[in-house]
């Protein structure tokens, strides 16, 4: 499965997804942390500032996941898509596309985890009085991880069905300014708990899950058409 993704998808996608992105979000928040006591900012201001950046990486995370996943999947579950041709010639080339989604959602869950993870652990070990002085708490981390798990399955899934740019415009617009910003902004809320972290856990598996179905059905329905 591993040799499938990587022979699928270009070194540049696994170099920014797994490589800089994660980088850039885990050395903003420890430049924070090493820098915060030569900020001109107030305390409460520094405070603030924390709660906003941890609730903004998630943010960033899946903008870019979406914009470099267009790339390489654009239009993988449209029924105009034709996949690569010499792909379909054989059961073997139908199982190096499922493979490579199965692995690439895979992939993206881990990596919103463990930097989920990792920024927590920054946050609360460099910075308490993030926790300590607001309503921001471990369990709002939790809920930015499962969300954005959620939103990435979510978003990956819808713009992956259109291969027109001006409809993917549309969708991107409607993610990015409606939909991303309110999930997570339910996350870092005060009245977050971990009942609903655990229905998001249900989300995020559900719409893991409806990928895999997705890519199952548009091969099946490729590989009859040829």
């Amino acid at each position: 499965m591993l040799n499938s993704y990587r022979n699928y998808t270009p070194f540049i996608y696994r170099l920014i997804i797994y490589g800089v992105l994660p980088f850039a979000i885990i050395a903003g928040e420890v430049s924070m942390v090493l820098y915060r006591p030569f900020l001109p900012n107030t305390h409460k201001e520094i405070v603030q500032l924390f709660v906003r950046f941890i609730s903004m990486c998630p943010i960033a995370m899946v903008y870019t996941i979406i914009i470099v996943d267009i790339t390489v999947f654009k239009g993988i579950y449209s029924k105009e898509n034709r996949f690569e041709a010499y792909l379909l010639l054989s059961e073997k080339g139908k199982d190096v596309i499922k493979q490579t989604v199965i692995e690439d959602m895979v992939c993206k869950n881990l990596l919103m985890t463990v930097v989920g993870a990792i920024i927590g652990i920054i946050s609360y070990y460099g910075y308490r009085p993030m926790y300590d002085e607001t309503s921001f708490r471990i369990v709002n981390i939790v809920s930015i991880v499962f969300s954005g798990i959620i939103i990435t399955q979510f978003s990956t899934w819808v713009i992956r069905h259109f291969m027109n740019w001006a409809h993917l415009l549309w969708m991107m617009a409607f993610l990015y300014t409606f939909l991303i910003p309110i999930v997570i902004g339910c996350s870092i809320a005060g009245w977050m708990n971990y009942k609903i972290v655990l229905f998001e856990i249900v989300l995020a598996i559900i719409f893991s899950l409806i990928n895999i179905k997705t890519i199952n059905k548009s091969l099946k329905k490729n590989w009859a058409s040829d």
